[in-house]
This record gives C-alpha cells, sequence and structure tokens, in this order.
C-alpha cells in the first residue's frame, strides 16, 4: 500500500463526517452501473467489502463477485463483468456475512441456502485479485429441518462461525471442521461470538452467555448435538427508547 493510499484509507471517514457536518455537497469520484441478470434488473442484496472496492452481489440465486476500482490516484479501473460468479439453483440464497482470512489475502463468503428439503451453510474462500477469481468452498453444514420458516441468525470470528436455529445453536469451526450444537431455553434476535463464549441477545433486552463445548468433528448430514453452559443472563433496564443491538461489535477472537 502507498503512503498515498494508506492516508486515504486512514483520513476518508473523517473527511466524510467533516463534509457532512459542514452542509456540502459530496460528490462522488465515480458512478459504477452493474447490471442484474434478473427480468426486475435489481439486486436482492448489495454487500460492499470494507475499502470501497470490491462488491458482492446477490440475484435469483446468483452471487457474483465485482471490481469497482479504486479511483484515478491508484491506477486501477473498474470491471464491467463480474469477476466471478456461483449459481445455486432450486433454492433460496441470502448472503449473511463475508470476513477476511487470517492472512487478509482472501475473503471468506457465507452463504445460507434454503431449499425444499434441505437447509445450509456454505463458506466460500475467494481471491479477488488473482489473475482469475474462483469461489471455493471451503466448508459446508446441512442445518436439521425441524420447521418450515426456521429462523436463523449468524455470527462470525476469524476462524468460526455461529448460527441460531429453531432454539438450536450451532457453532462451526471451518478450519478444522469441527462443530458443536446444543438447545437453548427461549429464542434469540441476536448472536455474537466472543472468544470460547456465544452471547444471545433476546427482544426484552436479556443477555445469555453461554460457554461453547468442546467442538467435535462433523459430517455434512450430521451435527453434533452436545450440552452447553449458561454462565451469566442479565437484563438491561427498560427504557422508553429503542434499544439497538447492532452497535454491539464484539472484538474477533
Amino acid at each position: 500500500m502507498s503512503r498515498h493510499a494508506l492516508e486515504r484509507a486512514t483520513l476518508a471517514p473523517y473527511r466524510l463526517l467533516a463534509s457532512l457536518r459542514s452542509g456540502h455537497r459530496i460528490i462522488p469520484p465515480a458512478i459504477r452501473i452493474l447490471a442484474a441478470t434478473g427480468s426486475q434488473m435489481e439486486f436482492a442484496q448489495v454487500c460492499l467489502v470494507p475499502g470501497g472496492r470490491f462488491l458482492f452481489t446477490e440475484d435469483k440465486g446468483l452471487i457474483q463477485l465485482w471490481d469497482l476500482g479504486c479511483g484515478s490516484a491508484e491506477g486501477v479501473e473498474s470491471s464491467d463483468v463480474a469477476l466471478a460468479s456461483l449459481q445455486f439453483k432450486d433454492s433460496i440464497t441470502e448472503i449473511t456475512g463475508f470476513q477476511p482470512t487470517c492472512d487478509g489475502l482472501r475473503i471468506i463468503l457465507i452463504v445460507y441456502t434454503s431449499g425444499t428439503e434441505s437447509r445450509g451453510v456454505q463458506l466460500y474462500e475467494i481471491d479477488p485479485v488473482s489473475s482469475i477469481p474462483t469461489f471455493e468452498l471451503a466448508c459446508k453444514m446441512n442445518i436439521d429441518v425441524l420447521v418450515d420458516n426456521d429462523f436463523v441468525d449468524f455470527a462470525s470470528s476469524p476462524n468460526r462461525v455461529a448460527f441460531y436455529h429453531n432454539l438450536f445453536i450451532t457453532v462451526l469451526d471451518f478450519i478444522q471442521n469441527r462443530s458443536s450444537t446444543w438447545t437453548i431455553p427461549s429464542s434469540c434476535s441476536d448472536i455474537f461470538l466472543m472468544d470460547d463464549h456465544v452471547i444471545l441477545i433476546n427482544d426484552e433486552g436479556g443477555f445469555a452467555i453461554w460457554k461453547i463445548p468442546p467442538l467435535e468433528p462433523f459430517t455434512l448430514y450430521r451435527q453434533n448435538h452436545t450440552t452447553a453452559t449458561q454462565t451469566a443472563f442479565f437484563t438491561l433496564p427498560k427504557t422508553d427508547s429503542y434499544f439497538d443491538c447492532s452497535i454491539l461489535h464484539p472484538p474477533c477472537s
């Protein structure tokens, strides 16, 4: 990274906030036009990777990676076509999250698929700056189907992903291919991963902290059901203001 690029990445948030506070009109440095494949010519999901250069989109089961360019100062031009594509058939597809690998050279994409007979979590790795970027399947796990409209929420760390479904919590280590699943007594609205604990938050502002049990090797169609220990539970005082759990950002383990 050049000195100019480092200064730009460091000062860009401050400059944006300063422009908003001053009331000045913000002019975008560039405009990119991407063509969706669906008949409505719009994307169901648009996920911008931090840094502003790469973009994931989803449209009718088609996930694509786009290069928006870094601006004229960097000498990198945008691409008029998607760098890589990943097509899912006969299932509802949702991008639930993404994060850099531990070395910072690749991106891990977390995808949730829901079909008529199965539901699952799939993790893909991709190097966006390689000569031919390709979605490589890193790990895949089917979720036990108990009801037709099960709710799934996700949290992730550098080597783990945790998800909530049908009063079950599953923690999956996608580097070592190990997992653990346990039941919880009541539903939750948000889930977070912090070191070796899972934090669950319900709609009433209650926080439940669970110790992650030992992870065991898993297969695609068999989840390791075990028993976990709830180490703490507390509730925040109720106020007239709305509590937004999205402001919580636990550090990655």
